[in-house]
């Protein structure tokens, strides 16, 4: 079993600045398109009502996609966990976890892990826990195998 945590770190990192710059781009072109005005009068007022709910609507979704980008960000690879917390890595025989932030599931070196936000209702049953713990989970039990 690697303890390959900067590369999970990095991988992580590099979905979240993806899911930052696509809100960047899509929120740009959404504002592009409310500013053309190549439509009649009453089409304009009810697509510009629209969008702008739509750009109120990605605009909170790319603060809080940079928010869990700082999250990434603050996490330490040289920090060793003996419990799990926020940076952990954690191996068990059916799920592998990278306590971050909600990013889903990714692969490093040919591995699977599920990238869980402490907020997330799994880690709340395993908060805490140290190697050879279980927890369970929507009537799955798990068995820390490693954690670091």
């Amino acid at each position: 079993m690697k303890k390959n945590k900067s590369g999970i770190l990095k991988e992580c990192l590099n979905l979240q600045e993806s899911q930052v710059e696509r809100f960047e781009e899509r929120l740009d072109s959404i504002k592009a398109d409310v500013s053309s005005n190549n439509h009649s009068p009453s089409q304009t007022e009810d697509r510009k009502a629209g969008k702008v709910e739509l750009i109120h609507n990605y605009e909170k979704e790319l603060v809080f996609a940079k928010l869990e980008l700082n999250v990434l960000n603050s996490i330490k690879t040289d920090v060793i966990h003996n419990h799990i917390e926020l940076g952990s890595v954690v191996y068990t025989k059916d799920l592998n976890f990278f306590i971050s932030v909600s990013i889903g599931k990714f692969s490093v070196d040919g591995i699977d892990f599920m990238g869980i936000s402490t907020k997330a209702p799994i880690y709340k049953v395993m908060e805490g826990k140290k190697k050879g713990d279980t927890f369970s989970f929507n009537d799955a039990t798990y068995s820390i195998d490693e954690l670091f």
